[in-house]
């Protein structure tokens, strides 16, 4: 970015493998700002985006929906067109009511910064 220039980012924190063999390693808030401030950004926000339930629900979206090896199987069409929208409606709910948490386990991180 030219000097001056707005950086808006999001950087996934707990997360399944994915990118492999290339999924080194995981970004946490303070890596982030060391980066950023190495990179000659003034940091404005490193702000977590989910919480506990967030969390949860990717694990098991992943695990049930996704990374099913069937994924037209009457199974996975079940699971993905009626469970997991259920349970999204119920763990948001849950995740906003616990988000405090989500210092200490989030999905990500929304970042803004100012390249100087």
């Amino acid at each position: 970015l030219k000097p001056g220039g707005r950086l808006i980012a999001t950087m996934p924190f707990l997360y399944a493998v994915h990118g492999d063999p290339f999924d080194f390693q995981r970004w946490t808030s303070e890596r982030l700002r060391q980066v950023l401030q190495e990179l000659d950004f003034a940091c404005g926000i490193v702000e977590p985006m989910g919480s506990i339930f967030a969390v949860i629900y990717d694990l098991v979206h992943i695990s049930l929906g996704n990374a099913s090896s069937n994924r037209n199987s009457m199974y996975t069409r079940i699971i993905n067109r009626l469970v997991m929208p259920i349970m999204a409606s119920c763990f948001l709910f849950l995740d906003k009511k616990y988000a405090y948490k989500g210092k200490w386990i989030t999905t990500g991180y929304y970042v803004t910064a100012l390249k100087r």
